[in-house]
């Protein structure tokens, strides 16, 4: 009794502002991945039992943004080892900038889903958060770092078969139903509506998979560690050839984004230099005659010029020593993606920003087998993926260029992404990449790192189909439930309002 006097005087005397910051720093730093796991969890289930009481009223909405914000402080410091040019280390301060830039945007989300609840806080309230919460990650998904649950998603290799809340529900129904499967029963132990979540997730959890098996495919995956800057382009083009003239005994081979030496590839812009001409028609001729000859299907991630000085950033398959297709990336990186015209052109050429347009849909091509595709940010948003699971991919190709972000954590959140888009199609996904993490997953779940080396690894993937849910369902199910979710809990005002317009007229 003593201590814990003690204690209460202690925070009495410390400034809140100060101890809810702190507070949330230590939970953030305690959940970043990469610490124990026994503490992580603790963390996590301290964090959720705060936020309930946030929620209910204990705690002002100052200090309650306060603590969002030192946790996400500490969830967004991956942003701090972005790679800078030689030379401009003072963009160190810009990749700072972007840490406090999304900490206070994500509390500002947490600030205002529980500024607009109407007092006293009840179960309804409790669901109008997390829709509320819910609407702003499907909103917050289509800019920059994406969806702010994803950075905790390593707890999920703790889990056995936790994703398959993806493959029913996908990355917004999950969010809406952990969220919801915590903090009501948290918030309300004594109501028996609050376990409603609870049980689904349960259900969700105990539900039997049954993959359908068809056969196994050979693939080789090449996976590389260029640098942005200083790369020796013919000492590369010299290994690649080397690499390729091993290439044996496949039935597909995937060459990642920005891994075939020049860039660009069966198209080339009009001020190309003669040299980087001919070597980008010798490796096309090669990679022709290597698809001809030895039966295999090759996807290439390259650089293809669009109009007006533009460029996409696309895949394309060959098969049987033809072009059969390409796809351009939907969805863009606006750091490195998009020319930031407000930057002075030093900087910008110095950065390598691209002025890239972006691609119009899903395509799905097909050559030994049907692919479906996704260049590096698209395996975010697993809303746009929906046409692999249902007009019958055999596989997700996924190229990725992770240079940018020297973060080993970083590095296996972004395997996990490409790990999740094939968990919730039923189809396995094949990751392929320069300066990151390569693999396969399967149907079912199970994924396999390669070893971080340039070369090409041969791999046997099950081609097994695994079809939830999802694929039916997509994002808009889960949007709707959380609007009802936000409005159900404003329907007395809402009626009144309306009942007071009918009787005005």
């Amino acid at each position: 009794m003593v201590w814990v006097e003690l204690g209460n005087r202690f925070l009495k005397r410390f400034p809140q502002p100060l101890f809810h910051t702190l507070f949330g720093l230590c939970l953030g730093w305690l959940v970043r991945e990469g610490q124990p796991i026994f503490l992580s969890t603790i963390a996590t289930v301290v964090f959720f039992v705060a936020l309930a009481r946030y929620i209910k009223g204990q705690g002002r909405g100052f200090n309650f943004t306060l603590f969002i914000f030192g946790f996400q402080v500490c969830l967004n410091l991956w942003m701090v080892d972005l790679k800078n040019p030689p030379n401009y280390e003072i963009l160190k301060i810009f990749s700072l900038f972007l840490v406090l830039f999304f900490s206070i945007w994500i509390a500002a989300q947490f600030w205002i889903s529980k500024r607009v609840l109407p007092q006293p806080i009840k179960l309804s309230s409790i669901f109008a958060f997390v829709g509320l919460m819910t609407l702003f990650e499907w909103h917050r998904l289509s800019f920059f770092c994406g969806y702010n649950f994803y950075q905790i998603s390593y707890l999920l290799d703790f889990f056995p078969k936790g994703e398959k809340i993806f493959a029913f529900f996908g990355v917004h129904g999950a969010t809406f139903l952990v969220l919801a499967a915590f903090l009501p029963p948290l918030i309300f132990p004594k109501n028996r509506h609050s376990y409603w979540c609870t049980v689904l997730l349960v259900c969700c959890l105990a539900a039997p998979r049954f993959p359908i098996a068809n056969k196994t495919i050979r693939v080789g995956i090449l996976s590389t560690n260029l640098m942005p800057w200083g790369t020796d382009e013919k000492e590369y083009r010299r290994q690649f050839s080397n690499l390729l003239s091993q290439v044996n005994g496949i039935d597909l081979l995937v060459l990642s984004e920005t891994s075939v030496p020049g860039k660009y590839f069966f198209h080339y812009p009009e001020d190309l230099r003669s040299d980087s001409l001919v070597l980008g028609l010798r490796l096309e001729n090669e990679l022709i005659n290597l698809s001809f000859n030895k039966d295999i299907d090759i996807v290439v991630g390259h650089i293809y010029p669009g109009p007006n000085n533009t460029f996409y950033n696309s895949a394309t398959l060959i098969s049987k020593g033809n072009v059969v297709g390409r796809y351009d990336k939907m969805r863009l990186l606006s750091l490195m993606e998009t020319k930031w015209n407000f930057l002075p052109e030093n900087i910008q050429k110095a950065l390598d920003t691209g002025n890239f347009e972006s691609g119009n849909e899903k395509i799905l091509l097909k050559g030994k087998y049907l692919y479906g595709f996704n260049i590096c940010y698209d395996d975010y948003f697993g809303g746009d993926c929906h046409p692999f699971g249902l007009n019958g991919a055999d596989l997700i190709l996924s190229l990725h260029n992770d240079v940018w972000v020297d973060n080993p954590y970083f590095r296996l959140n972004h395997f996990r992404q490409s790990w999740l888009r094939g968990v919730e199609n039923g189809i396995p996904s094949i990751r392929s990449t320069n300066g990151g993490l390569s693999g396969f997953s399967t149907a079912d779940g199970e994924k396999y790192l390669l070893p971080r080396r340039t070369g090409i690894s041969i791999v046997n993937v099950p081609l097994e189909k695994v079809l939830g849910t999802y694929p039916y369902l997509k994002d808009r199910l889960v949007v709707v439930i959380s609007l009802i979710s936000v409005l159900w809990v404003f329907k007395d005002f809402i009626l009144k309002k309306l009942i007071a317009r009918i009787r005005r007229y």
